[in-house]
Order: structure tokens, then sequence, then C-alpha cells
């Protein structure tokens, strides 16, 4: 169809181009790419804490992705944006706060309310690492999931930010095209991230290393909650983390804990 105008960059990106029947054009940002090990682009002792959800840390990355987006955001998209976070259940992601802050400094940068966020629900919140698993392996763990996204909630006219803050095997942007095709969609979709890893010698367990490599124990996860310059809020990750914990060591850091934070755990627990 001539009205399909898939850009040349995905193309040279994607050597199987899968339903893309339904979408429009799709683009691709990143702030970091990762293409050697010895030669990272981000701090993994600052990336951890991001995981384990660092506030200060997430509106760092999400206002420099915010930046590198309007620096390289195509001049032929509609400037009206509807944002999805990594798909979740009850609980946040990581991502939902580097989404957060993305969308407050669009704001400020554009003078605009014109930029929103929605959410992907998935019916479980997986307990396997997933983070070790290689492509095929993740693949067959988020298909056994089930995503929901409603199209009535999404403009015809807005362009769709799908965000993320590390793109590794790309195996959550096929799930994302998937379920955009599924809702038989036409919006133009650019995926925008904070780091890309480019590399095909790097194993995807990569992820696991950067992601645990500041959080190994409750004590290193107390330093955020003590940091009086960050602010510390539950999300998936970090109430795994804690739950995983030997019981010993879990009873002494619950100890120290206020009652609400207690509280919000056992709810999400």
């Amino acid at each position: 169809d001539e009205e399909m105008n898939v850009s040349v960059h995905y193309i040279a990106k994607h050597d199987k181009v899968l339903f893309i029947a339904f979408i429009m054009s799709e683009y691709y940002i990143e702030k970091h790419i990762i293409t050697d090990l010895d030669n990272l682009p981000l701090d993994p002792y600052e990336y951890s804490k991001f995981k384990h959800w660092s506030w200060k840390i997430a509106q760092k990355y999400g206002e420099e992705t915010a930046l590198i987006f309007l620096e390289k955001m195509p001049q032929s998209i509609t400037p009206q944006f509807v944002v999805l976070p990594s798909p979740q259940t009850y609980l946040p992601t990581a991502s939902t706060a580097l989404m957060n802050a993305f969308i407050m400094r669009i704001q400020k940068e554009l003078w605009t309310n014109s930029i929103r966020s929605e959410k992907i629900k998935r019916n479980k919140s997986h307990l396997e690492d997933y983070w070790s698993m290689n492509e095929e392996q993740r693949a067959q763990l988020l298909w056994s999931d089930n995503f929901v996204l409603n199209p009535e909630v999404i403009d015809p006219d807005e362009t769709i930010i799908s965000i993320d803050d590390i793109k590794i095997t790309g195996t959550h942007e096929k799930m994302i095209r998937q379920i955009i095709h599924n809702t038989h969609l036409q919006n133009d979709v650019i995926y925008t991230t904070y780091a890309t890893l480019w590399s095909t010698d790097i194993h995807p367990r990569f992820e696991a290393y950067i992601n645990d490599y500041a959080i190994n124990t409750l004590h290193d996860l107390q330093s955020i909650l003590s940091d009086p310059n960050d602010h510390f809020i539950l999300n998936t990750r970090v109430t795994k983390f804690i739950l995983k914990q030997p019981i010993n060591h879990f009873t002494v850091f619950i100890e120290n804990q206020s009652s609400n934070f207690c509280k919000k755990l056992l709810e999400w627990a």
C-alpha cells in the first residue's frame, strides 16, 4: 500500500519485518548505544540504583532521554503524543519512573500538555530471572503472558512513544509491535530507549549484571532508602528482591522501615 510509510531506519535494522500492515511509520531513538563492555556509555552502579527505584537517577535518565528525543524527533510526526511504558501488573516498573520524568521534561521544553501516558496491562509478574535469559527464552516467557491495551484510549492523531530504559534483545519491542497489530492501530510509533545493546557478541545476561551491580543485599538497598537527597518508591523489582531474602535478613530490614513502607510492601506482596 503506497500509504504505508515504513522508515528506512526500520528496514535497515530489522531483517524480518512483521505485522507492519497496521503501522504507518516506525522510528528509533536512543540516548546511548552499547557495543563494548569495556567502554560502557552509562555507569552500571548508577543504572543499578535506578532499577531499584532511585527517583533521582530516574529523573536524570528521563530528562536525558527527553532531550535526545526532541533532538532526533522526526519533523513529519504529529506533535501530540501518548507514551507507553513497559507492561505492568498492579506494580509499577523502573521504566514508569523514567517515563514520568520524560513526560515532564517534554512538557517543559515544548510548553505543551499534548503528551500523556497509557498503560499496557499484563496478567502476571514473572518470578523467573528474565534478565539472565537469552532472546529465545525471553520470547517464550513473554508470549506466555497476556497483554492488554485498550485501542479506544488512543487517539488516531496521536504519535505513540514506546519507552523503555534499555533494549537488549528487542523482545519487548516485538511484543509492543504485536500489541499494536492486534489492536489495529495505525498511529506512528517511536521506539525510545535510554540505552540500546547493539553488539551480538555480548550475551543478554549482561542486563542482569548491570541490574544488580550496586544492589546485592538489603543493606545495599537501604542506602537508597536512607539517602536524604533521593526519593524511593517501591517497584516490581524491589518488591520481589525484598521478599526473596532469607527470613533473618528480611526481619532485620523490615524492623527498620516505616509503617507506611510495610503496609505498601504487604499490599503488593
